[in-house]
Protein backbone atom coordinates (compact mmCIF):
# COMPACT_ATOMS: atom_id res chain seq x y z
CA UNK A 1 0.00 0.00 0.00
CA UNK A 2 2.78 2.41 0.97
CA UNK A 3 4.71 1.46 -2.15
CA UNK A 4 1.68 2.10 -4.38
CA UNK A 5 1.09 5.47 -2.70
CA UNK A 6 4.75 6.42 -3.22
CA UNK A 7 4.57 5.58 -6.93
CA UNK A 8 1.39 7.64 -7.27
CA UNK A 9 3.02 10.65 -5.60
CA UNK A 10 6.12 10.33 -7.82
CA UNK A 11 3.97 10.16 -10.95
CA UNK A 12 2.00 13.24 -9.87
CA UNK A 13 5.23 15.08 -9.01
CA UNK A 14 6.79 14.18 -12.38
CA UNK A 15 3.76 15.38 -14.35
CA UNK A 16 3.94 18.71 -12.56
CA UNK A 17 7.65 19.46 -12.91
CA UNK A 18 8.63 17.98 -16.27
CA UNK A 19 8.09 19.81 -19.51
CA UNK A 20 8.50 19.66 -23.22
CA UNK A 21 10.46 22.37 -25.03
CA UNK A 22 8.36 24.81 -27.05
CA UNK A 23 9.02 27.10 -29.98
CA UNK A 24 10.60 30.30 -28.68
CA UNK A 25 12.44 28.65 -25.77
CA UNK A 26 16.17 29.11 -25.22
CA UNK A 27 18.48 26.20 -24.44
CA UNK A 28 21.70 27.38 -22.83
CA UNK A 29 24.51 25.23 -21.57
CA UNK A 30 27.62 23.39 -22.44
CA UNK A 31 29.59 20.23 -22.14
CA UNK A 32 33.05 18.88 -21.65
CA UNK A 33 35.04 15.76 -22.33
CA UNK A 34 38.35 14.43 -21.09
CA UNK A 35 40.28 11.45 -22.37
CA UNK A 36 43.64 10.00 -21.42
CA UNK A 37 45.06 7.28 -23.67
CA UNK A 38 48.36 5.50 -23.15
CA UNK A 39 50.12 3.05 -25.44
CA UNK A 40 53.20 1.06 -24.53
CA UNK A 41 54.01 -0.81 -27.71
CA UNK A 42 57.19 -2.20 -26.16
CA UNK A 43 59.65 -1.52 -23.37
CA UNK A 44 61.37 0.84 -25.80
CA UNK A 45 58.39 3.04 -26.75
CA UNK A 46 55.73 4.79 -24.69
CA UNK A 47 53.05 7.14 -26.01
CA UNK A 48 50.46 9.19 -24.11
CA UNK A 49 47.67 11.39 -25.46
CA UNK A 50 45.48 13.64 -23.29
CA UNK A 51 42.57 15.63 -24.72
CA UNK A 52 40.35 18.13 -22.90
CA UNK A 53 37.38 19.72 -24.68
CA UNK A 54 34.87 22.36 -23.49
CA UNK A 55 31.96 23.51 -25.66
CA UNK A 56 29.30 25.98 -24.45
CA UNK A 57 26.36 26.66 -26.78
CA UNK A 58 23.40 28.99 -27.20
CA UNK A 59 20.33 27.44 -28.86
CA UNK A 60 16.92 28.81 -29.87
CA UNK A 61 13.91 26.56 -30.49
CA UNK A 62 12.63 27.44 -33.96
CA UNK A 63 10.15 24.55 -33.73
CA UNK A 64 8.88 22.05 -31.18
CA UNK A 65 11.84 19.73 -31.70
CA UNK A 66 14.33 21.82 -33.72
CA UNK A 67 16.93 24.27 -32.38
CA UNK A 68 19.27 26.66 -34.17
CA UNK A 69 22.19 28.08 -32.27
CA UNK A 70 25.82 29.02 -31.92
CA UNK A 71 28.46 26.63 -30.65
CA UNK A 72 31.93 27.39 -29.26
CA UNK A 73 34.57 24.72 -28.69
CA UNK A 74 37.93 24.93 -26.92
CA UNK A 75 40.26 21.93 -27.14
CA UNK A 76 43.64 21.29 -25.57
CA UNK A 77 45.51 18.15 -26.64
CA UNK A 78 48.88 17.03 -25.28
CA UNK A 79 50.84 14.20 -26.88
CA UNK A 80 53.98 12.85 -25.21
CA UNK A 81 56.14 10.04 -26.54
CA UNK A 82 59.37 8.54 -25.23
CA UNK A 83 61.56 6.26 -27.35
CA UNK A 84 64.56 4.37 -25.98
CA UNK A 85 67.54 3.43 -28.13
CA UNK A 86 68.09 -0.33 -27.63
CA UNK A 87 71.85 0.02 -28.14
CA UNK A 88 72.71 3.03 -26.00
CA UNK A 89 69.57 3.08 -23.76
CA UNK A 90 69.39 6.79 -24.48
CA UNK A 91 65.89 8.25 -24.48
CA UNK A 92 64.47 10.74 -26.97
CA UNK A 93 61.38 12.71 -25.98
CA UNK A 94 58.74 14.37 -28.11
CA UNK A 95 55.93 16.55 -26.78
CA UNK A 96 53.25 18.50 -28.63
CA UNK A 97 50.67 20.85 -27.13
CA UNK A 98 47.90 22.00 -29.46
CA UNK A 99 45.19 24.50 -28.49
CA UNK A 100 42.30 25.24 -30.83
CA UNK A 101 39.21 27.45 -30.71
CA UNK A 102 36.17 26.81 -32.91
CA UNK A 103 32.93 28.72 -33.41
CA UNK A 104 30.00 28.13 -35.74
CA UNK A 105 26.27 27.53 -36.19
CA UNK A 106 24.61 24.33 -35.02
CA UNK A 107 21.26 22.83 -36.05
CA UNK A 108 19.77 20.21 -33.73
CA UNK A 109 16.83 17.84 -34.23
CA UNK A 110 15.26 16.53 -31.01
CA UNK A 111 12.32 14.14 -31.59
CA UNK A 112 11.00 12.69 -28.37
CA UNK A 113 11.51 9.04 -27.42
CA UNK A 114 9.62 9.18 -24.11
CA UNK A 115 8.08 12.04 -22.16
CA UNK A 116 11.43 13.23 -20.87
CA UNK A 117 13.97 11.56 -23.16
CA UNK A 118 14.74 12.96 -26.61
CA UNK A 119 17.03 11.93 -29.43
CA UNK A 120 19.53 14.70 -30.22
CA UNK A 121 21.00 14.86 -33.71
CA UNK A 122 23.39 17.80 -34.23
CA UNK A 123 24.62 19.22 -37.52
CA UNK A 124 27.42 21.71 -36.96
CA UNK A 125 29.77 23.86 -39.01
CA UNK A 126 32.89 25.21 -37.32
CA UNK A 127 35.53 27.76 -38.21
CA UNK A 128 38.63 27.41 -36.09
CA UNK A 129 42.05 28.77 -35.25
CA UNK A 130 44.77 27.86 -32.80
CA UNK A 131 48.44 27.22 -32.21
CA UNK A 132 50.82 24.35 -31.64
CA UNK A 133 53.94 24.00 -29.51
CA UNK A 134 56.36 21.18 -30.40
CA UNK A 135 59.42 20.05 -28.45
CA UNK A 136 61.68 17.35 -29.86
CA UNK A 137 64.82 16.86 -27.82
CA UNK A 138 66.56 20.21 -27.79
CA UNK A 139 64.48 21.57 -30.69
CA UNK A 140 61.43 23.74 -30.14
CA UNK A 141 59.10 25.09 -32.82
CA UNK A 142 55.63 26.59 -33.02
CA UNK A 143 52.76 26.68 -35.48
CA UNK A 144 49.58 28.56 -36.33
CA UNK A 145 46.42 26.61 -37.20
CA UNK A 146 43.25 27.43 -39.15
CA UNK A 147 40.45 24.98 -39.88
CA UNK A 148 36.99 24.38 -41.28
CA UNK A 149 34.88 21.39 -40.25
CA UNK A 150 31.44 19.87 -40.72
CA UNK A 151 30.11 17.29 -38.28
CA UNK A 152 26.96 15.21 -37.71
CA UNK A 153 26.73 13.97 -34.11
CA UNK A 154 24.11 11.62 -32.58
CA UNK A 155 23.15 11.77 -28.92
CA UNK A 156 20.41 11.88 -26.28
CA UNK A 157 19.00 14.65 -24.08
CA UNK A 158 17.02 13.98 -20.89
CA UNK A 159 14.98 16.65 -19.07
CA UNK A 160 15.22 16.02 -15.34
CA UNK A 161 12.99 19.04 -14.64
CA UNK A 162 11.18 21.71 -16.64
CA UNK A 163 14.35 23.81 -16.81
CA UNK A 164 17.31 21.40 -16.54
CA UNK A 165 18.49 18.76 -19.00
CA UNK A 166 21.46 16.42 -19.31
CA UNK A 167 22.76 15.49 -22.75
CA UNK A 168 25.33 13.02 -24.00
CA UNK A 169 26.80 12.36 -27.43
CA UNK A 170 29.31 9.93 -28.89
CA UNK A 171 30.85 9.48 -32.32
CA UNK A 172 29.63 10.94 -35.57
CA UNK A 173 30.48 11.67 -39.18
CA UNK A 174 32.86 14.50 -39.94
CA UNK A 175 34.82 16.38 -42.57
CA UNK A 176 37.75 18.60 -41.64
CA UNK A 177 40.09 20.84 -43.59
CA UNK A 178 43.08 21.94 -41.50
CA UNK A 179 46.00 24.16 -42.44
CA UNK A 180 49.05 24.41 -40.19
CA UNK A 181 52.03 26.72 -40.72
CA UNK A 182 55.06 25.61 -38.73
CA UNK A 183 57.77 28.11 -37.82
CA UNK A 184 61.15 26.44 -37.27
CA UNK A 185 64.07 28.20 -35.54
CA UNK A 186 66.79 29.50 -37.85
CA UNK A 187 69.20 26.78 -36.71
CA UNK A 188 67.47 23.43 -37.07
CA UNK A 189 68.05 20.02 -38.64
CA UNK A 190 65.11 20.35 -41.05
CA UNK A 191 66.91 22.72 -43.40
CA UNK A 192 64.10 25.29 -43.64
CA UNK A 193 62.44 27.83 -41.38
CA UNK A 194 58.81 27.45 -42.46
CA UNK A 195 56.58 24.65 -43.61
CA UNK A 196 52.86 24.50 -44.42
CA UNK A 197 50.78 21.35 -44.08
CA UNK A 198 47.23 20.90 -45.39
CA UNK A 199 45.11 17.98 -44.22
CA UNK A 200 41.65 16.90 -45.39
CA UNK A 201 39.89 14.24 -43.32
CA UNK A 202 36.54 12.56 -43.90
CA UNK A 203 35.18 9.66 -41.91
CA UNK A 204 33.62 8.32 -38.73
CA UNK A 205 34.82 9.40 -35.31
CA UNK A 206 34.24 6.88 -32.52
CA UNK A 207 37.31 7.62 -30.43
CA UNK A 208 37.01 7.98 -26.66
CA UNK A 209 37.61 11.73 -27.04
CA UNK A 210 34.36 12.05 -29.05
CA UNK A 211 32.24 11.33 -25.95
CA UNK A 212 30.71 14.55 -24.63
CA UNK A 213 28.55 15.19 -21.55
CA UNK A 214 26.52 18.41 -21.35
CA UNK A 215 24.28 20.29 -18.92
CA UNK A 216 21.55 22.56 -20.35
CA UNK A 217 19.10 25.08 -18.94
CA UNK A 218 15.75 25.62 -20.67
CA UNK A 219 14.58 29.24 -20.51
CA UNK A 220 11.06 30.08 -21.61
CA UNK A 221 10.40 33.11 -23.77
CA UNK A 222 7.96 35.71 -22.48
CA UNK A 223 6.12 35.56 -25.78
CA UNK A 224 5.17 31.89 -25.49
CA UNK A 225 2.61 30.09 -23.38
CA UNK A 226 3.84 29.53 -19.83
CA UNK A 227 2.11 26.16 -19.49
CA UNK A 228 4.90 23.58 -19.95
CA UNK A 229 3.31 20.49 -18.44
CA UNK A 230 3.35 17.31 -20.51
CA UNK A 231 0.00 16.13 -21.69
Amino acid sequence: MKFTLLLSLLALFSNNIFSQPKKGNLLLGGGFSYSNMEEEASSLFDDKLTIFRFNPSFNFYIGKDVTLGLNFTYQNSINTSIETDPTTSQQSRFKSTIKTYNIGPILSFQPNITKHLFFKGDIGINFGFGNGDYRNGGNKYESSISSFSFRVTPGLIYFISKSIAIAGSFGGIYYENLEEEVQFPTSNSFGNTEEKAIRNNLGFDFNASSFNLSLFFLISSKTVNEDYSIE
